[in-house]
């Protein structure tokens, strides 16, 4: 694979230029290779629903901020429920412009596409079954202003549905090594800091100049390709790079904006108490899934809370 040069962007080695299919990408190797299908719940004392929508936003309805240049896909495997090993999958995107990066989970936008879709096409966004909805939130890199736009999908049944609040770009400090590995063809160097309650290990290759490219992360000279906290329970590997032109879109909503602390609080009550967010608060869930049907009583609903921010 060659250099390309684009606007805004040189990649001085190759660029995958297709997509490629991330079952045949993704390497992540453990003995824990267990994955949920995505339409699983527990069965007995609680119920975990992992899923979650965007409630509030329609994603017809958006402002452009940017063009993308360059759109970057990783496929994640994630431990959400903390009292199980098993993962969950989840394909996320991170679209970088000049001027704006977003990063956000492409199984929550075609859910929401679907859901708004008129009936005789809604069919075309489907996603995979084996996949969920686990990294429920939307992140917008402001490269001028240096800040960043979050829109957080919260569980089914919870009140409001969306936070939406703005931060100042966070300040990572790096630990550089000199160990190298080779993803995806690409000559990557690992880099190690710590974040919101976690301790980050990523793989990033200078062949890509472009600052990091996924998520929040920030000031590294090159994109980071893989990532994974020291808990082993955030994993990202990509599965392709493509050049890419198209609109880096926020979408709007009637959400007044919160400040971070007030959405970290809001988020841990959520998740501990559903049943006061709940918007039938007396009424039994009735689960359905492919082979069942059951019932679970208001008080034994309970979310699996684990999510990438911990602090």
């Amino acid at each position: 694979m060659k250099a390309i040069c684009f606007s805004g962007f040189f990649l001085a080695a190759s660029l995958i230029s297709t997509a490629v299919s991330a079952q045949e990408t993704f390497k992540y190797e453990s003995s824990d290779q267990k994955i949920y299908p995505a339409d699983t719940y527990y069965e007995g004392e609680y119920y975990v629903e992992s899923n979650v929508i965007f409630y509030g936003v329609n994603q017809s309805d958006s402002v452009e901020l940017d063009k993308s240049k360059l759109r970057v896909t990783y496929e994640a495997r994630i431990i959400r429920d903390t009292t199980s090993s098993v993962r969950q999958k989840d394909r996320i995107i991170t679209l970088i412009g000049n001027n704006w990066y977003k990063t956000f989970s492409y199984i929550a936008w075609l859910t929401n596409m679907c859901a708004h879709a008129p009936s005789s096409v809604a069919h075309k966004y489907f996603h995979p079954s084996d996949y969920n909805i686990v990294v429920p939130d939307q992140t917008y890199r402001n490269l001028k202003a240096r800040t960043i736009r979050n829109m957080v999908m919260l569980p089914k049944g919870a009140k409001g549905g969306l936070a939406v609040y703005t931060e100042s770009q966070p300040s990572f400090k790096w630990e550089l090594s000199d160990t190298v590995k080779n993803i995806e063809g690409y000559a990557c160097q690992r880099a190690v800091t710590d974040y919101a309650g976690r301790r980050w290990t990523v793989w990033f290759t200078p062949e890509i100049s472009v600052d990091c490219g996924f998520w929040k992360f920030s000031g590294l000279p090159g994109l980071i390709l893989e990532a994974s906290d020291k808990t082993g329970e955030y994993f990202f590997q990509v599965s392709s790079i493509e050049n890419f032109e198209g609109p880096i879109s926020l979408y709007r909503t009637s959400r007044k904006e919160i400040s971070r602390k007030e959405f970290r609080v809001l988020e841990k009550d959520i998740y501990a108490h559903p049943k006061r967010y709940s918007s039938y608060p007396d009424v039994d869930v009735v689960i359905s899934t492919a082979t069942r049907t059951f019932s679970l009583k208001p008080d034994q609903l309970v979310y699996a809370y684990n999510p990438m921010e911990l602090k």
